[in-house]
């Protein structure tokens, strides 16, 4: 492998296989490209992933700068969803979402390309980055973000830990949240003004459990 830097910021075992996700050094060494890798279970790179054990995607968000993975997880049929950001023209981060088939191809009936992004979740048209994602038996995309916020009671500095839910196409779930398939966390009235989330589950009668912090 030619790859010349990484930092590997996700590991899951899936059918007997290893994945890992994170990014590499990409733009002739000045930004950073996302990766996803497959290893056999013994740890030799899986050459029939992608035709050489991994793939690496770029400017996403049409940036022409950063794209990283922070999180993946898998549908029931195989397929490996990835999320992280990816830097948009305004130089800020959006909510980046890869798909790819088993094979490591990206999966092109995903928003057409393989790939979607969101930003501005909540308000403050800065940071969006996703930060963990988890797909249910039906096929449903759950990713929760950290997003700048422009909440009334913001002074300074503000963000918002927001749950995004997408059905399989990639298209936003507009049955979640108020119809615009999003809810937001942010408690200004209790000083909560800077919330960052680090993970998440969803229990069987489909409650969303989410850990994190919040500075007061």
């Amino acid at each position: 492998m030619s790859l010349i830097w990484d930092d590997n910021i996700d590991i899951k075992i899936e059918n007997n296989k290893i994945y890992v996700a994170g990014y590499t050094k990409g733009c002739s060494g000045t930004c950073y490209d996302m990766v996803i890798y497959r290893f056999n279970i013994d740890g030799v790179i899986d050459l029939s992933f992608n035709g050489k054990g991994y793939s690496v995607q770029a400017n996403a968000a049409g940036g022409s700068s950063d794209d990283k993975a922070i999180s993946l997880s898998f549908d029931i049929n195989g397929n490996i969803y990835v999320v992280g950001c990816s830097i948009n023209a305004s130089l800020n981060c959006d909510v980046t979402i890869w798909k790819f088939l088993p094979d490591g191809n990206l999966d092109l009936s995903f928003n057409g390309k393989g790939y979607v992004t969101y930003g501005n979740l909540a308000g403050g048209n800065g940071y969006d980055a996703g930060i963990h994602i988890y797909i249910d038996l039906s096929g449903n995309i759950y990713v929760i973000s950290n997003s700048d916020s422009n909440d009334p009671g913001c002074s300074g500095d503000c963000r918002a830990i927001v749950i995004l839910k997408l059905l399989s196409d990639g298209s936003i779930d507009t049955s979640f949240g108020g119809g615009d398939g999003k809810v937001e966390f942010i408690d200004t009235s209790q000083s909560f003004n800077f919330c960052e989330a680090k993970s998440m589950t969803i229990t069987a009668n489909s409650k969303i459990l989410i850990t994190g912090y919040i500075y007061d």
